[in-house]
């Protein structure tokens, strides 16, 4: 007897869910049985170590589990898609109960490694074999980035410096005009053929490198020709503004105009290009200040928050103004406001954007406008992307152990995108899969803040901003490799941007080291061959003095220029910056 399809689609789709159950409940089995022996009065430690092995192995197997019934399921169209929506939405809420569950330490301190490092294997390991068609369509076809992430190669090599650590001058430099504060991979080499002058350029890191001393920053955009970084200042906010046309980087930097803004608090701004408007939440209203009237600021006009203070952004071309809160999405339509009108206000009733009503990040869908990406962090790391005129989940994500932090897309790339986590994780998706094609271990427990996905002369390169490493990292995307790291001079990278008009990358970074006063807290003398007497070096920085070719410290919160070009001049460096022994203080470089 045949099973009609109505009929049939109910019973698969309870065999699926049932599928993902017992992979959850594999799991509790092994965290029950180690707790039992962790809490025992009377420890073995061979059977306690048994234990913590057998949980450890038993979470990347459930993990595995949830993402192959849920990869498989979506690719081979087994179920209609509210079916298949419903199932990832439980195979995402399973995988958070495991994550949960995981967080207590094993005696050794492992735990969030071996969680993060238990993901990157099995998506790499997906990613090996998958062996479905192109995704993308675009010079960046997914399947063929992802191919051979198997081996060795996928796991980041982070530049830390042990004693082990190959000395600068032995570590490879491609070009004649590779700048000194660029340290490559050892054995690997850009696999790009018939690479365009900015390709080769950004790929072999020729570039000169310029800084400017800024507040502590804490986000940054660009728009057109220009960028906006949002910092702390005082006791309010500060928009610092620089218009990238200006001229030449001296000019860039001596077009820096300041504006203050809101009292601090919720960190959120958003820009509309075509009409050179700063949106900037504060309190109970969202600030829309003209950033094209010289130095002065100049406010366009103000909204009501009417209760929605979360995250902040413009549509395409500034129509509509959107921001979160705790009854879901606030929607102000303001491309027809005038004098002396009002917007029209639009309250969207949405659980899933109420779930990052105080909490999470957001980003532009790389395909679908009315759509956004939506990470949460909330007692939950669920990845979504969330329609703006229903509100409703359009599509759910799996694979990730921490909040995520950044969105990353590029526009030569209809459906791929990136993510950063606080797991010190990169993760790539096609937007159409519910499972990453693959991901990057770039640090255990790094903080990520900011990740790019740029296609420069036509290659695809990830670009990651390491707070905890201190470095920018550059991959290949489609050779499969690590590059680089540049030298974020002992700073915290905060946010990146990258103006391809002009090839050159913006770093804000933060200095971790600055006491309250501007002090240079934990400091000692610099051990440099050639230099100042008077040189410092904070103690516990993450790369040491020689660790590039030259030595270089910030000592101040700085925005950094890495301008790439075929012949750059490589002595075009910042000055460094950090403390004098006998002043105590940060002192740091401004201007050139």
């Amino acid at each position: 007897m045949s099973i009609s399809g109505a009929t049939a689609s109910p019973m698969m789709l309870s065999a699926y869910l049932s599928q993902l159950e017992d992979a959850k409940d594999d799991y509790v089995k092994a965290d029950t049985a180690f707790r039992a022996i962790q809490n025992s009065s009377d420890v073995d430690y061979q059977v306690y170590k048994q234990r913590a092995n057998e949980r450890r192995t038993q979470l990347g197997l459930s993990l595995r589990s949830v993402c192959e019934i849920v990869r498989s399921v979506s690719q081979g169209g087994h179920l209609p898609r509210e079916d298949l929506d419903r199932l990832v939405e439980h195979g995402a809420a399973i995988e958070d109960v495991l994550i949960d569950l995981s967080r207590g330490q094993d005696g050794e301190g492992k735990s969030n490694k071996d969680l993060m490092m238990s993901l990157i294997e099995l998506f790499n390991k997906l990613a090996e074999e998958m062996n479905s068609g192109g995704v993308s369509g675009t010079t960046s076809d997914p399947n063929e980035i992802a191919g051979g992430f198997g081996n060795d190669r996928i796991r980041e090599m982070v530049f830390g410096f042990p004693a082990s650590a190959t000395p600068y001058e032995e570590t490879p430099k491609p070009s004649p005009y590779t700048s000194p504060l660029a340290r490559f991979e050892n054995g690997l080499r850009f696999s790009g053929v018939d690479a365009s002058p900015s390709t080769l350029s950004f790929s072999e890191a020729r570039c000169e490198i310029r800084s400017n001393r800024i507040n502590p920053p804490v986000k940054m955009r660009l728009a057109g020709d220009t960028l906006v970084i949002l910092a702390s200042g005082g006791q309010k906010e500060q928009a610092i503004i620089y218009d990238l046309s200006a001229g030449n980087h001296q000019d860039v930097f001596k077009s820096e105009k300041t504006y203050s803004l809101a009292r601090q608090g919720r960190s959120q701004f958003a820009l509309d290009e075509p009409r050179k408007l700063i949106f900037n939440g504060a309190g109970k209203v969202i600030n829309a200040y003209r950033y094209d009237t010289g130095r002065n600021k100049k406010l366009a006009f103000t909204l009501n928050n009417n209760s929605y203070r979360g995250l902040l952004a413009v549509t395409t071309k500034g129509a509509k103004v959107l921001r979160t809160g705790r009854e879901g999405l606030g929607i102000w339509d303001v491309s027809c406001l005038g004098v002396g009108s009002e917007p029209v206000f639009t309250s969207l009733k949405s659980d899933a954007f109420a779930e990052v009503a105080e909490k999470g990040t957001w980003a532009e869908h790389p395909s679908d406008f009315r759509q956004r990406l939506v990470g949460s962090c909330d007692h939950a790391y669920f990845v979504s992307s969330v329609d703006i005129e229903s509100g409703r989940v359009a599509s759910r994500y799996v694979g990730h152990s921490r909040e995520v932090s950044d969105f990353a897309s590029s526009k030569n790339d209809s459906y791929g995108f990136v993510t950063a986590s606080g797991d010190g994780g990169v993760r790539f998706y096609d937007s159409r899969m519910p499972a990453p094609i693959y991901a990057i271990a770039h640090l255990d427990g790094d903080p990520i803040q900011s990740v790019l996905y740029e296609h420069i002369g036509g290659h695809p390169f990830f670009i990651i901003g390491g707070y905890k490493s201190q470095q920018v990292k550059v991959w290949d995307a489609r050779g499969r490799a690590p590059l680089y790291e540049l030298s974020t001079s002992n700073n915290g990278v905060a946010a990146l941007a990258w103006d391809g008009a002009r090839n050159q990358l913006f770093a804000a970074t933060h200095c971790d080291y600055l006491g309250i006063v501007g002090e240079i807290i934990g400091s000692r003398p610099a051990r440099v061959r050639q230099g100042r007497g008077d040189m410092m070096w904070p103690r516990l920085t993450y790369h040491k003095e020689e660790g590039f070719g030259y030595p270089f410290d910030c000592g101040s919160h700085r925005l950094l220029s890495y301008s790439f070009r075929s012949e750059p001049d490589t002595r075009v460096l910042p000055e460094y910056g950090n403390t004098r022994q006998d002043l105590g203080i940060g002192r740091g470089f401004i201007g050139f």
